[in-house]
C-alpha cells in the first residue's frame, strides 16, 4: 500500500513538470523540426548558423511572405537573457535563420506584421533607449536604435 502511495505521488508530482516538447513547424517547402540536441534543422539539415532553441515548443508568429515561409520564433536564453529572437525564412531553395536578435530585456515582446514586414521593439538592458527590428519580404533585417523612445 505504502509503495503504491508514493508511486501514485511521484506520477501526480510528474504530471505538473510541463515537458518541452520537440518544435515541429510544417512549411509549404518542407519540415522544420528541432533534433534532440535543440538546435533547428530543415528537411533533417542544420542551418549554416546553427539556430538554438532551448524552448524548442515555442513558436510566436509564422506567415507567408510570397514565395517564402517565415517563422519568428523565442530564445529563451535562461534568466540572464531571458528573450533573445530567431527569424527562420524558408523557401523552395532552402531555409536561412537569423539568430541572437533582441537585447535580453525581460519586457513582453508584441511582433506586428504589416503586409510582408515583422516589427518588433525591445528596450535596451540600461533602459536609456529602444531597439527597432524590421524583417521585411526580402529577407532583410534592418536594426535601428532609438533613444527618444526609452520606456515604452
Amino acid at each position: 500500500m505504502k509503495n503504491w502511495l508514493v508511486s501514485s505521488a511521484l506520477l501526480m508530482a510528474a504530471a505538473q513538470i510541463p515537458a518541452l516538447a520537440q518544435m515541429v513547424q510544417p512549411t509549404r517547402f518542407g519540415l522544420l523540426e528541432a533534433n534532440p540536441q535543440n538546435i533547428l534543422q530543415f528537411e533533417g539539415k542544420p542551418f549554416e548558423q546553427a539556430v538554438y532553441l532551448e524552448r524548442p515548443d515555442y513558436t510566436m508568429i509564422r506567415f507567408q511572405q510570397d514565395e517564402a515561409d517565415v517563422i519568428f520564433l523565442r530564445q529563451n536564453k535562461g534568466s540572464d537573457c531571458p528573450q533573445k529572437f530567431a527569424i527562420v525564412r524558408v523557401t523552395r531553395e532552402g531555409a536561412k535563420g537569423l539568430t541572437d536578435l533582441g537585447t535580453c530585456s525581460a519586457t513582453v515582446i508584441r511582433p506586428e506584421i504589416h503586409g510582408q514586414t515583422i516589427l518588433f521593439s525591445q528596450p535596451e538592458t540600461d533602459g536609456k533607449s529602444v531597439m527597432r527590428y524590421e524583417y521585411d519580404g526580402n529577407g532583410v533585417l534592418t536594426e535601428t536604435r532609438d533613444s527618444s523612445q526609452a520606456g515604452e
